[in-house]
């Protein structure tokens, strides 16, 4: 079975007044417990899984941009789905 693919990226943009803005980053990743998606199962707990993550330390500590950050990774037989999720402070945009 050949991976899935897009031909170009898909970007929905939902405009409302709220007052913590959101954005998610998703992406198709390897099927469920190949040495691939162990690997990105492991480079997303660097990325986003603790309080002193690398993602989380840059947005929030260090640029102040995000409230939290925050992501996830759910294997499947035929591919994986890899999001990464930024919430924004009150009141800014994540533009």
């Amino acid at each position: 079975v050949p991976p899935a693919g897009l031909a170009t990226p898909i970007r929905k943009v939902e405009e409302t007044s709220v007052l913590y803005p959101i954005l998610t980053l998703t992406w198709h990743g390897p099927p469920n417990m190949t040495p691939e998606y162990l690997a990105l199962d492991v480079a997303m707990d660097i990325l986003q899984a603790h309080a002193t993550s690398r993602l989380d330390r840059r947005l929030k500590d260090e640029l102040k941009l995000v409230h939290s950050v925050s992501g996830g990774l759910i294997g499947l037989r035929l591919g994986s789905r890899v999001a990464l999720t930024a919430t924004g402070k009150a009141k800014t945009s994540l533009d």
